[in-house]
């Protein structure tokens, strides 16, 4: 059971690009997702939303050059009731992506793996912060989406968010205040603090023990109202947000 009350159980899984049609081509044509909305950003920023298996795909496609991605997200796994074997496919981006069949690694609606130091650090972080069940030594299931774990004793600490790549993970909850300050307690460190984004939802950044970027959003299409900005006390300018994101 999750650690905080969610207001969905999938982990939406986020990818920033300059290739924006190219990208929307892969997705949308070749992975088959149906597009979900867009929503611009700021100038020269715009997010494409599209549905996997009630996670959504979050392609941030921006015009400014991007540096290379330095993350510990590994790659996708959608399950397809068509595949018989795994089928690795790359982005035109490189990103890996694999179709796998349904149950494959316990994976019934989406996949998203992770290089970690050790098991035991995945353990702390998935049981102990997120309050994932456990399903083997090396993957657990956060709501419905499954988190698996590869060992990398060398790993990199991961660098900024505004990268080429897929760089976070979205988790959807019920107070985004309340569950931002369990992540901050619980190992995680504060990147940007409990912020609204117009009508649409209040969102923050955390980072975990080895820098991966976990976006806390509550929507207001799933919540019923994001938290008032005067619950949040004065937030960040967006060029404050703005410079946040793109620090390593």
């Amino acid at each position: 059971m999750a650690a905080f009350a969610l207001s969905k159980p999938f982990v939406d899984i986020g990818l920033f690009t300059n290739r924006g049609d190219a990208m929307r081509a892969f997705y949308g044509e070749v992975m088959g997702l149906a597009p979900l909305d867009t929503v611009p950003i700021e100038p020269g920023y715009v997010l494409h939303r599209y549905d996997a298996h009630g996670s959504a795909l979050k392609l941030n496609v921006l015009d400014e050059p991007l540096p290379p991605r330095t993350t510990c997200y590994v790659r996708m796994l959608w399950p397809d009731p068509t595949c018989r074997s795994v089928e690795r496919l790359e982005d035109p981006d490189g990103n890996e992506v694999e179709r796998v069949p349904p149950g494959h690694l316990d994976v019934d609606q989406v996949g998203i793996v992770y290089r970690v130091p050790s098991l035991a650090s995945a353990a702390s972080f998935a049981a102990g912060a997120l309050g994932a069940e456990q399903l083997a030594a090396d993957r657990y299931r956060f709501g419905q989406t499954v988190l698996i774990f590869e060992v990398d004793p060398d790993l990199t600490r991961a660098g900024a968010l505004e990268a080429l790549g897929f760089t976070y993970t979205t988790l959807h909850v019920t107070d985004t205040v309340a569950a931002h300050r369990y992540l901050v307690e619980h190992g995680c460190t504060e990147a940007i603090p409990p912020t609204p984004f117009e009508s649409i939802t209040t969102y923050s950044f955390a980072r975990d023990p080895t820098g991966n970027w976990i976006e806390i959003s509550q929507r207001a299409d799933l919540t019923g109202a994001p938290t008032q900005p005067a619950t949040l006390g004065a937030g960040l300018a967006q060029d404050e947000v703005r410079a946040i994101r793109r620090r390593p």
